[in-house]
């Protein structure tokens, strides 16, 4: 146990204090942050928040007066001209962003012109909207004119009716597994790096010869796992942290999916349970591959094949949306790498039943334990063909009696 012990500090120290492994641990909540942050950027861009001209031509247009109390100070500023060359004229002196002319047939035409140097933005053209509807409606109950302006809002709702996405769309709480996906990838994927290097780098420079003369296979096998899993717990720990003052702090400056969050912990806790074996597999999948091989290179090359594999279910999102109880789902849900994103998205369309969960965590740790023993027969046929690939055919093969004595 002390040297296994020795050998999962040795690759902490060595990964933990490196200027790479600091910018691993700060690349997701910075791409995270980054992504939201433009979106947040272009939305405000996008928002004009210079006043508007109204040149009401056939007269059916309420005082802003009637339509500032109305909206409650929610509504665009508009500005009322006479005619339309007085609106041009402070259009061209820069006073509004442009106008629009309700045209003296308007009754006849429902025609509506708007005149500006850029088309005016959604907020602009929803509270103008609003302002003719309720001029339109003036002589109407004002709850009657509030329901024409709010238009319909759908709510979707499972057939079952155990998961129903608002009106305003998914909100926090549905989305949280979704959004714990990202860390637990970048998770999984620099999990796969470090195991590539920790293994096939010992390989090519022969130091792992040197090891196995103090401590057996499965101890250095096992002991690099454990560093690895140590490395990864503290990824995780930060990331949390990351995501937990991030969404405090955005609900602190006003953003509206962020206020009073609610989170359902039977989700979380079901996310977790097939995160676990998920990220345990991938782990002892790419030592496997790493002992099979001969060089780094050759190894990189092949983990693109385990990262695609879990992003699988992206790929067939319209299928998993539309049945999301169906048999391509419930397929997904038990294979292996693709388990993970498949609960994730499910839970976001309907409620995984917990008996789902439960065998699909099953199920993923029979793979992991089956990767497992393939990484340490890997491992140990690699160290006795030294500078040969192995194949499918060696691995699966019974081994002889030399090679187990050897191991």
């Amino acid at each position: 146990m002390r040297k296994l012990l020795q050998v999962a500090w040795h690759e902490f120290y060595l990964t933990v204090f490196k200027k790479s492994f600091i910018l691993s641990l700060l690349s997701v909540p910075l791409v995270m942050g980054l992504n939201i942050g433009v979106g947040q950027i272009m939305e405000r861009a996008n928002r004009d928040n210079q006043p508007t001209g109204v040149v009401d031509e056939a007269g059916v247009m309420v005082p802003l007066s009637v339509y500032e109390t109305w909206a409650d100070g929610g509504g665009h500023s508009f500005i009322r001209y006479a005619d339309e060359a007085s609106a041009e004229a402070a259009a061209a002196a820069d006073e509004i962003g442009g106008y629009f002319l309700v045209t003296a047939d308007y009754l006849q035409t429902n025609q509506v012109l708007s005149k500006a140097d850029k088309e005016p933005s959604g907020n602009v053209v929803g509270a103008f909207f609003d302002y003719l509807q309720l001029s339109i409606g003036k002589d109407l109950p004002p709850a009657v004119v509030g329901r024409l302006t709010d238009g319909s809002r759908v709510a979707v709702r499972s057939l079952d009716g155990e998961r129903t996405i608002p009106v305003g769309g998914p909100t926090l709480e549905l989305m949280l597994p979704l959004l714990a996906m990202i860390p637990i990838a970048g998770l999984i994927i620099a999990s796969v790096g470090y195991m590539t290097q920790a293994v096939v780098s010992e390989k090519e420079n022969r130091t792992m010869e040197l090891l196995l003369t103090t401590i057996s296979s499965d101890q250095l096998i096992a002991g690099k796992i454990l560093g690895i899993v140590a490395i990864s717990f503290v990824q995780l720990c930060f990331w949390v942290l990351v995501l937990v003052v991030w969404i405090w702090g955005a609900g602190a400056t006003g953003m509206a999916w962020f206020q009073d969050p609610v989170i359902n912990w039977e989700i979380i806790l079901g996310t977790a349970l097939v995160a676990l074996p998920t990220y345990v597999l991938a782990t002892a999948v790419m030592v496997a591959v790493s002992s099979a091989t001969t060089s780094v290179q050759d190894a990189q090359q092949l983990t693109p094949v385990v990262i695609i594999s879990m992003f699988i279910p992206a790929y067939t999102a319209g299928a998993i949306v539309m049945n999301p109880d169906g048999t391509f789902a419930m397929l997904l849900t038990f294979l292996p790498f693709m388990s993970l994103l498949t609960v994730a998205m499910r839970n976001l369309f309907s409620v995984v039943p917990g008996w789902q969960v439960a065998a699909a965590t099953v199920a993923q740790t029979i793979y992991s334990v089956g990767a497992i023993w393939l990484a340490s027969r890997a491992f140990r046929l690699g160290m006795l063909r030294y500078g040969q690939r192995l194949t499918w055919k060696s691995l699966l093969r019974r081994q002889s009696a030399g090679e187990r004595r050897a191991a």
